[in-house]
């Protein structure tokens, strides 16, 4: 069960995520906001995976 200020934290984060665009093959923006927070929320490993998209010849 998540503490009242966590439930804020992770809520907080959710509508930050939600403004930013975030088209297929372009989250790069979002995935980074993702890793800040989890940064902000205290998680001890933070990455983003590198992903080659079919057709695509170089990571997003």
């Amino acid at each position: 069960m998540l503490t009242e200020v966590r439930r804020r934290e992770v809520l907080e984060l959710a509508q930050q995520l939600v403004r930013i665009p975030s088209l297929s093959g372009r989250e790069k923006q979002v995935a980074r906001a993702v890793r800040e927070g989890m940064q902000k929320l205290g998680y001890d490993e933070t990455r983003i995976d590198k992903l080659v998209l079919p057709g695509k010849t170089s990571p997003i």
